[in-house]
């Protein structure tokens, strides 16, 4: 369900809103009254349920929320032995949005600290959590980071002095990774995660204690690769084009997301091949200027096979014009499917962009169920109607 993009009208999504809305400020309000309580338990446990506390405050703002208490990071509340509290929706990305809203409601209590990622800890911290989640201690390892496929950072563990089966060192490998990293460097810039034999030739080993710093300076270094232009401002007649071609899979009644797609062409392989990756799709891999990649999703099932591409380049060419003299955005490629013709985009202020999309297309009559929606994972609930009453996109069953 939507959250930033929430419809004013749509009963269903405003709900949500209230309720969400309503519960928050229950939480930070129980939370103020109990700030003392849930301090003392980290000194002296028992004298409050702070499981239940949690269970009957925070979950009631949303139940796939989860939590965990830590020392504080900033200097003037680590010096006054305060404390941090960490929300996270784990792997319900979508829910980021909605999380993001209700920390920014968060009150402003002496010695608290609010975050919604697992933040990096150093190799004490990274040691115990390998021992209390893989119930191993290791005597040795180190890392090295380096570029991987889709523009993600591939991460390497060995133990030269343990025995440990294959699955077993691949547990801790993504222990260590998430423990020294944190959740939000794991999400947006770790690709393959794995353990490898200590003698394999061709790495470059480090210590633990230089993971943060080294996948960092990697990840620097990925993005100063990447043009000096944002890429909607790519000159097309010079832009190198790659045309691709797939083979849609599954049984659906309609075709959610992009399932459909047979052919397309775009000026950024790169970014077409980390979205069709499977993995975790974050905007901020693929640009130094702060752009969404994103796409027009338009029914095209009753346009002539043979007239596809003309009719969709009557919508992409006059909306990139509109865009690119916004300064906002453009087209960078397309394609066509079984029944979607796709235009993707890419724009760096999307809630200004949002009336250029509907006044553009609504003056070139494009069809009542176009869309507008978002690669990023975090996006991936959002989508925007090109008319008031276009109804919602087609989306996968849900997992039971």
């Amino acid at each position: 369900m939507r959250w930033i993009l929430a419809d004013p009208n749509n009963a269903a999504e405003q709900q949500w809103k209230q309720q969400v809305a309503a519960a928050s400020e229950r939480w930070w309000r129980a939370f103020q009254a109990n700030a003392a309580n849930i301090s003392a338990t980290f000194t002296q446990p028992g004298k409050f349920d702070i499981v239940q506390f949690m269970d009957d405050h925070l979950l009631a703002v949303d139940p796939r929320l989860c939590w965990e208490f830590g020392p504080a990071r900033r200097s003037n509340n680590v010096q006054a032995g305060g404390h941090r509290l960490v929300i996270t929706p784990e792997s319900v990305h979508w829910l980021r949005p909605m999380l993001n809203q209700v920390l920014g409601k968060a009150p402003q209590i002496p010695g608290w600290e609010f975050y919604s990622h697992r933040l990096p800890e150093d190799v004490d911290h990274a040691r115990a959590a390998v021992e209390g989640r893989c119930g191993v201690e290791f005597q040795q390892a180190m890392i090295e980071a380096r570029i991987g496929r889709h523009r993600k950072i591939d991460v390497l563990f060995t133990f030269p002095q343990e025995k440990w089966s294959e699955d077993q060192a691949r547990n801790v490998a993504f222990v260590l990774t998430e423990t020294l990293l944190g959740e939000e460097t794991l999400d947006g810039w770790i690709g393959a995660i794995d353990a490898v034999d200590p003698r394999e030739p061709g790495h470059r080993w480090l210590p633990l204690e230089r993971a943060a710093d080294t996948v960092s300076a990697v990840a620097r270094s990925m993005l100063d690769q990447l043009p000096a232009e944002p890429l909607f401002r790519l000159d097309k007649e010079t832009a190198q084009w790659s045309s691709y071609r797939l083979e849609p899979e599954g049984d659906f009644e309609d075709f959610p997301e992009r399932s459909d797609l047979i052919v397309g062409t775009t000026c950024c392989l790169e970014l077409i091949e980390a979205v069709m990756s499977g993995r975790l799709f974050d905007s901020r891999c693929h640009s130094r200027h702060k752009e969404y990649f994103c796409y027009l999703k338009i029914d095209a099932s009753e346009v002539d096979g043979s007239q596809r591409v003309e009719h969709r380049a009557g919508l992409e060419d006059p909306l990139d014009a509109a865009l690119q003299q916004a300064g906002i955005g453009g087209s960078i490629g397309g394609g066509s499917g079984i029944r979607y013709s796709y235009v993707d985009l890419a724009i760096t202020n999307v809630m200004p962009a949002l009336p250029i999309i509907r006044q553009v297309l609504t003056r070139q009559r494009a069809p009542l169920r176009t869309w507008l929606q978002f690669f990023d994972t975090t996006l991936s609930e959002e989508w925007f109607g090109v008319y008031p009453n276009t109804p919602p996109p087609p989306r996968f069953p849900e997992e039971e």
